[in-house]
C-alpha cells in the first residue's frame, strides 16, 4: 500500500483530533512550566490518559501528602504508609513458665490479733524478712515486721548499736500493749459497774412492787456500814503490767562489724581479745534484751562469703553467737551449710527451696539473691513453725507451747552466770543397773504349759504317734 499526501494528511488529522480530546493541561500543569509539543503528541497517543489519571489522584484533597510525591515508587509508599498507621499498643511481655512458678504467692490477709515476728539486724536482716513475708504468706495468724537497716550492727560506737534500736522498739511496743490492756481494764469495769447497777435498778423495783412495803410504806434505808458509791474513786489506777506485743524476734547482724569498738577509753581494733570480748559482752546484752521481755529469740548465723578470708572471720562470729544463744536460751540457727557446695566451699548457686538450681547469690559474693533470700528464709520459718505452729494455727500461749512440742534450751541461773553445763561422770556408767522395764516381768507362764517346757526349759515335746518326726522303735501301728 503506498501512502499517498491524502493519507498523511489523514493521520495528521487524526493526532490533532486526539490532542483535542485529551484537553488543554491544567492549571497545576501549567504552573510547571511550558510542555515539549512532540512529547505531548507523542503522550497523547499513547499515555496521556495514564499521566491524566495520575494527575487526577496526585490531586485528591483526602489524601495524605506523603501520597502527593509522584517521583516516590509503589514499595516505598506503602512503606511509609506503615510507618504512619498507629501502632498497636504493646502489650506486657508474657512470662516463661520459670518465672510464674517462681512468682510470690499471693498474701493472705492478716488477723488483727496475728503474732508479730520482728526481724531485728543489718542488709542482711532485710532481706531475710522479705522472705520470711513470703514463707508465711498463707498464713493469717502471723505477720513479718521487717526492722532491718543497712550499716547496723554491734560494733562501733554504743549509741548507735542495734541494742539502742531493739530497746526503743520494745520500750514502745510494751507502752502500746499497757494502753490497750489498761483500756481493756477500765471497759471490763465500767461493764461490771453498769451490771451492778442494773441489779440493783432490778431489785428496788421488785421491792416495791411487793404488798408488805406498799402498806407499811417502809422506806429503805441505807447501811451506813456499808461502802458509798464513791468509796475507792479517788484510789489510783492499778498499774497494769504488760508484755510487749512481739511473739518472736530475728536477728540476723554481723557482716558490717568488722570495725573497731569505739568505747569512753578509746577504740579497740578488730580481731584482738579485747575486742572479741567487749562483741560478746554486746552480744550477751542484746540477748538478755529479749529474755528480760519474756520475747523467744532466734538467732540467724551468718553465711559464708567468695572471699575465704572473710568467711573465715565470720566464722568467727558465728561461734560467738552459738555459744551466747547457748548461755541465753535463745535459738541459734545455723544456714552455713545450706549455702556450701559438697567441698564445703561457697557456691554461688543451689537448690532453691523447689529443688531447682538458681542463682543463689549476688555478683558481689556476699548478698542474697530473691531466690537466696527464700532459701535462707526457709531455715528460720522451720524453727519457728517447728515452736509456734500447731496443727496450722499459730500458738502464743507459753505453757501450751512447752506442752505441745520443744523449746529453746532454757539454762539455769547458774548455768548462765559461770558459762558451765551441767557436770556429767565419764569414768562410770550412768544409771541403777536396772534395764527398761525390768521391774515388770510380766505374767508368769503355767508350769504345764508347753512354752515353760519348749521355751524356757528347753526340753521337747513328745512327738505325735505316725508323724515324719516320729522316730520310736518298734513303731507302734497307726490309730492304735
Amino acid at each position: 500500500m503506498k501512502w499517498t499526501g491524502s493519507h498523511a494528511l489523514s493521520v495528521v488529522a487524526i493526532a490533532l483530533a486526539a490532542c483535542l480530546a485529551a484537553g488543554a493541561p491544567d492549571a497545576a500543569a501549567q504552573e510547571q512550566g511550558p510542555r515539549n509539543p512532540i512529547s505531548s503528541f507523542f503522550n497523547a497517543i499513547f499515555g496521556g490518559g495514564q499521566q491524566q489519571r495520575q494527575q487526577q489522584h496526585y490531586e485528591n484533597p483526602n489524601r495524605r501528602p506523603s501520597d502527593l510525591v509522584p517521583n516516590r515508587r509503589p514499595s516505598e509508599r506503602r512503606t511509609e504508609q506503615r510507618r504512619s498507621r498507629p501502632q498497636p499498643q504493646q502489650s506486657a511481655p508474657r512470662r516463661s513458665s520459670t518465672q510464674a512458678a517462681s512468682a510470690p504467692a499471693p498474701k493472705t490477709t492478716k488477723n488483727p490479733d496475728a503474732m508479730k515476728v520482728v526481724v531485728f539486724g543489718d542488709a542482711f536482716a532485710s532481706g531475710l524478712a522479705k522472705g520470711l513475708e513470703d514463707a508465711f504468706a498463707e498464713n493469717a495468724d502471723l505477720v513479718v515486721v521487717a526492722r532491718g537497716e543497712e550499716g547496723l550492727g554491734l560494733a562501733g560506737a554504743a549509741p548507735n548499736s542495734l541494742k539502742a534500736k531493739v530497746d526503743a522498739y520494745i520500750a514502745e511496743a510494751t507502752e502500746e500493749a499497757r494502753t490497750k490492756a489498761a483500756a481493756a481494764v477500765a471497759a471490763k469495769a465500767e461493764a461490771e459497774a453498769r451490771a451492778k447497777a442494773e441489779a440493783e435498778a432490778q431489785a428496788q423495783a421488785e421491792a416495791a412492787d411487793e404488798p408488805d412495803a406498799a402498806s407499811d410504806g417502809a422506806e429503805l434505808v441505807a447501811d451506813p456500814d456499808a461502802p458509798g458509791e464513791t468509796e475507792g474513786a479517788g484510789d489510783a489506777a492499778p498499774v497494769v503490767e504488760a508484755r510487749p506485743d512481739i511473739g518472736a524476734a530475728v536477728v540476723m547482724v554481723g557482716m558490717g562489724d568488722r570495725t573497731p569498738i569505739t568505747t569512753a577509753d578509746g577504740s579497740v581494733a578488730f580481731g584482738t581479745e579485747m575486742w572479741r570480748d567487749l562483741y560478746s559482752q554486746r552480744v550477751e546484752a542484746l540477748m538478755e534484751t529479749f529474755t528480760t521481755a519474756g520475747i523467744p529469740l532466734y538467732w540467724v548465723g551468718l553465711p559464708p562469703v567468695e572471699d575465704s578470708r572473710l568467711s573465715a572471720e565470720l566464722g568467727f562470729f558465728n561461734e560467738v553467737f552459738r555459744m551466747r544463744s547457748y548461755r541465753a536460751g535463745a535459738e541459734f540457727v545455723d544456714i552455713w551449710n545450706g549455702f556450701v557446695d559438697a567441698n564445703n566451699a561457697y557456691a554461688q548457686s543451689g537448690p532453691d527451696i523447689k529443688g531447682e538450681i538458681r542463682e543463689l547469690r549476688t555478683g558481689d559474693g556476699a548478698g542474697f539473691t530473691v531466690a537466696g533470700n527464700r532459701k535462707l528464709a526457709h531455715f528460720v520459718a522451720r524453727e519457728i513453725r517447728r515452736d509456734f505452729v500447731r496443727e496450722g494455727e499459730v500458738v502464743t500461749d507459753v505453757t501450751v507451747m512447752s506442752r505441745a512440742g520443744p523449746r529453746p534450751f532454757m539454762p539455769s541461773e547458774e548455768m548462765r552466770r559461770t558459762g558451765r553445763g551441767e557436770v556429767v561422770n565419764l569414768n562410770g556408767l550412768s544409771g541403777t543397773g536396772l534395764l527398761a522395764g525390768g521391774l515388770d516381768e510380766g505374767p508368769t507362764p503355767p508350769e504345764n504349759s508347753a512354752y515353760r517346757k519348749v521355751i524356757l526349759q528347753g526340753h521337747t515335746l513328745p512327738p505325735e504317734s505316725g508323724r515324719s518326726d516320729d522316730f520310736s522303735w518298734p513303731r507302734e501301728p497307726a490309730g492304735g
